[in-house]
């Protein structure tokens, strides 16, 4: 027995001994880590003292506000030169543009650069820019790449002011100002940049339940804030002094088509003994991935990095070491949790949604609320559980939801709520009448089925579609509208007849019908072209038919309907007159079930196709049927284009802004009245 103890005893202290070792091992590992980063700082402040001579006490204080120098004489106010490339991704470009001529000030002048996009774009820029003197339209016969047409367009220029800005931001007001009394401020400033919720050194967070206006709104009053050396600016708002342009020359078109450029650019200015700032009083948004298409994005980010690194990797670690001590924007993220429970005179409307993970109507909404918050409307959603996150990835978010979890003070800071359903209207029917707010809700759901209760209402019913309020001519009408500047047609043949649109849910209830019926087709029409889109497992039970995946944006849904004669949703339920118009404004056929007819708009042989989903032969009979009649099938196309094309998304969002802003005014002063 004692020698047993005596064991246990040398076991328990072996163990206890190799714990002790890998603890020392973890703990030497971290030292030499910490270590490492402080040979990295020394060196850094040692490199930057040596490379940026004059500056070296400026950047052993990064981060800290500019001294406030006087203002220079500013009798002359500098005009500024905009250049913003497009290629496609329209959606962006067109709120791009529209933003820099509704906020900035005279004198300046807009370069837009079309980088040989598809017509459509190009129709639409040329649009834009026809009959304004203040807008220039380089149009180029082939795509140049990104950087080649920001140094075409800078070149035109002769501001003392240039500004690059992306096609998926959007100027904020005062910009124009902010910038002339930043370059004013020290002749030495060579480049300034903003703060968004999608940059690099000048990131900020994207708080739930605030949107891009309450951003810009509470930044803009931040006074003891304002610019500070950060030495890396971001290229979606990149606002260079005209000299410095004259001294370093342009962007160096090895980066084509684009990243690291401006980096590189920046080290190029601080080497010459410029200031590269950042003023965090001013809010650019910035969506992020929209200036360039997805494909080859990879490849020319490693390649470019590549390139940089070769030139300035000992620099660049010094400045980026720098950076992480002393990162200036943090002082206005720490400040943004305030933003969602700020209080405004203001209507600030809150839409009350059940779930965000139906895509359908989730997207829907999302789209609505970017057309308030892009009128100017300050809105959000609350949903009660929960959201797919990567519908957020879905389409642009000028805005970021709540979630039930959202706490009382961010849910009074609206004054204006909306039930987007039956169980959402009886909600805010229910909320404190303390909290001075005006309450309305949808009179129909998604698919537009009426869900008017009898008895009296406190809120005001707004019907998504027309004849659905009969015997209630005082309730608005608002039809859903269409992101025309998403879904339009591509500049690409169709290469299938039919594509398939299967959600998961639907292919776990229906498997056996979906196979049964692309069977019955094949059949039908021998060397029928079948595409797919939905789950993966589509690949194993039907391989004969060409599986394009999940799409991951809109833009990329409207390709895949851009690319087929007939779109069919498999379900009634997964069928709404948004999708129809979405399909319709593609230049696609729908095919809609027979009960979604009178709610989506579609006409049988005239503009979509109508059968029962529950019965596999008609629908079959009816694709076959049109795909044998092409001078049909263009018929039906030019209507089908038509319809999609009546009913835009800017017209649903100014509608419904007038509706809550005419009916919710007067109860909103008067409630806001009472709290004061």
């Amino acid at each position: 027995m004692a020698d047993d103890i005596i064991t246990n005893s040398e076991e328990h202290q072996g163990e206890a001994t190799r714990r002790v070792e890998a603890i020392n091992s973890d703990l030497d590992a971290i030292l030499a880590q910490q270590r490492q980063m402080i040979d990295l700082y020394v060196e850094g402040a040692e490199l930057l003292q040596g490379m940026f001579k004059d500056q070296q006490d400026r950047f052993a204080s990064l981060g800290s506000r500019l001294p406030m120098e006087p203002v220079a004489d500013q009798s002359e106010v500098h005009s500024i030169d905009f250049v913003v490339p497009v290629y496609n991704s329209l959606h962006h470009a067109r709120l791009c543009i529209a933003s820099i001529l509704q906020h900035a000030t005279p004198p300046y002048h807009l370069y837009v650069v079309d980088d040989k996009g598809d017509s459509h774009t190009s129709r639409e820029l040329a649009v834009l820019a026809a009959g304004l003197d203040n807008v220039t339209l380089i149009v180029h016969s082939q795509n140049a790449g990104y950087l080649k047409s920001v140094n075409e367009a800078m070149g035109l220029g002769k501001s003392d002011i240039c500004v690059l800005v992306n096609s998926d931001a959007m100027l904020s007001p005062g910009t124009c100002e902010r910038l002339r009394g930043g370059f004013a401020r020290d002749a030495q400033i060579g480049v300034i940049t903003a703060v968004s919720t999608w940059a690099n050194w000048t990131k900020i967070p994207f708080p739930p339940g605030t949107n891009m206006l309450d951003l810009r709104e509470f930044i803009a009053r931040q006074n003891d804030l304002g610019l500070a050396d950060i030495g890396n600016a971001s290229g979606f708002f990149f606002a260079i002094r005209r000299e410095l342009f004259d001294t370093l020359g342009l962007f160096d078109e090895a980066y084509n088509p684009g990243y690291w450029e401006e980096t590189d650019f920046c080290m190029l200015a601080l080497e010459k003994g410029w200031r590269v700032v950042v003023d965090r009083q001013l809010y650019i948004y910035h969506h992020g991935w929209g200036s360039f298409q997805s494909s080859g994005r990879d490849f020319h980010m490693a390649r470019n990095r590549s390139t940089f690194m070769a030139r300035w990797e000992r620099q660049y670690a010094a400045l980026d070491a720098n950076w992480r001590l002393h990162n200036p924007t943090d002082a206005v993220s720490s400040r943004l949790a305030a933003v969602s429970q700020t209080r405004s005179d203001k209507p600030r409307i809150l839409f009350v949604s059940m779930d965000g993970r139906r895509i359908e109507q989730s997207i829907a909404l999302i789209q609505l609320v970017n057309g308030l918050v892009a009128e100017g409307i300050s809105a959000n959603i609350v949903y009660l559980s929960g959201i797919d996150e990567t519908l957020l990835d879905m389409t642009p978010m000028y805005f970021r939801p709540l979630i039930i979890e959202a706490s009382v003070e961010q849910i009074r800071s609206y004054n204006i709520y909306v039930g987007t359903c039956e169980q959402t209207s009886e909600l805010i029917e229910a909320f404190d009448p303390s909290l001075g707010a005006t309450l309305f809700s949808f009179a129909a759901n998604d698919r537009g089925s009426p869900q008017l209760r009898h008895g009296p209402k406190r809120a005001r019913p707004i019907a998504r579609m027309p004849g659905l309020m009969d015997g209630h001519r005082d309730v608005p009408s608002v039809l859903p509208g269409v992101n025309l500047d998403i879904f339009y047609p591509r500049d690409m043949p169709r290469t299938s007849d039919v594509l398939l649109c299967i959600t998961e849910a639907m292919w776990k209830e229906d498997r056996a019908g979906i196979v049964r019926f692309c069977g019955i087709l094949s059949e039908a029409m021998p060397g029928i072209r079948v595409a797919a889109i939905g789950p993966a497992a589509i690949k194993v039970d039907l391989p004969a038919i060409a599986h394009r995946g999940n799409p991951h944006r809109l833009t990329e849904l409207a390709n895949y309907y851009s690319e087929a004669e007939i779109v069919l949703h498999w379900g009634a339920a997964s069928q709404s007159r948004l999708t129809f118009l979405e399909i319709a404004a593609c230049g696609g056929i729908a095919m809609m079930d027979t009960g979604s007819a009178e709610v989506c708009g579609a006409e049988h042989m005239k503009n979509a196709l109508l059968a029962d989903s529950r019965d596999p032969l008609s629908m079959s009979a009816a694709i076959t049927g049109l795909l044998q009649s092409p001078l049909l099938l263009a018929t039906m196309r030019d209507a089908a284009l038509s319809i999609g094309n009546s009913r835009s998304l800017q017209a649903e969002a100014a509608q419904m802004a007038a509706i809550f802003l005419d009916a919710g005014t007067a109860t909103h002063s008067d409630a806001m009245q009472k709290a004061s």
